[in-house]
């Protein structure tokens, strides 16, 4: 994905790893958690921050302009709420 710009090579490189770390039975709930966690990120951030996200909006069509939000928060909430999902469902019966 870095390579086609969608995330940097940080957020790439942790998603590789934690991909691996879940494995392919919870690939799926995985990759929806960290698009929620994304998505609710990106809504707070245009609704606290509204003109420095029309700023950054402005700015992505130049070369060489921030790419936007980091997702290595959203990719390390996904794989909390993936690995504790299990334990609490354990814990609760």
């Amino acid at each position: 994905m870095y390579v086609f710009r969608v995330l940097g090579a940080g957020d790439s490189k942790l998603l590789t790893v934690v991909t691996l770390f879940v494995g392919l039975a919870q690939l799926i709930h995985f990759l929806l958690f960290v698009v929620l966690a994304g998505g609710v990120i990106a809504v707070g951030s245009i609704l606290l921050f509204p003109t420095r996200a029309l700023v950054k909006f402005q700015m992505r069509r130049i070369e060489g302009g921030d790419r936007g939000i980091p997702y290595g928060v959203a990719i390390a909430i996904g794989a909390i709420c993936v690995i504790a999902w299990p334990l609490a469902r354990h814990a609760m019966g």
